[in-house]
């Protein structure tokens, strides 16, 4: 699944990076990832509800896929 192997990869680079734990992804989760990475806290809460329904649905639809890239691309680009 393309959109899972996309949140695994996207949650290994959080706690690469920032050092946050992913095991809980809550509303701390996103403060504290918000402070770390000084991204607004709207941004972090729609990809966050993307991870989650990546993680809670066994298919995700094409365009589902594309959102869900293009808010990891856009965290990226905002980080670097």
């Amino acid at each position: 699944n393309i959109a899972l192997k996309k949140v695994t990869y996207l949650l290994d680079n959080i706690r690469s990076r920032y050092g946050i734990q992913t095991q809980n992804i809550d509303a701390a989760f996103e403060q504290r990832l918000a402070h770390k990475s000084g991204l607004p806290l709207e941004q972090l809460r729609e990809m966050v509800s993307m991870v989650h329904r990546v993680r809670s649905n066994q298919t995700v639809l094409a365009p589902e896929l594309m959102h869900l890239s293009r808010l990891i691309d856009e965290f990226n680009k905002s980080r670097s």
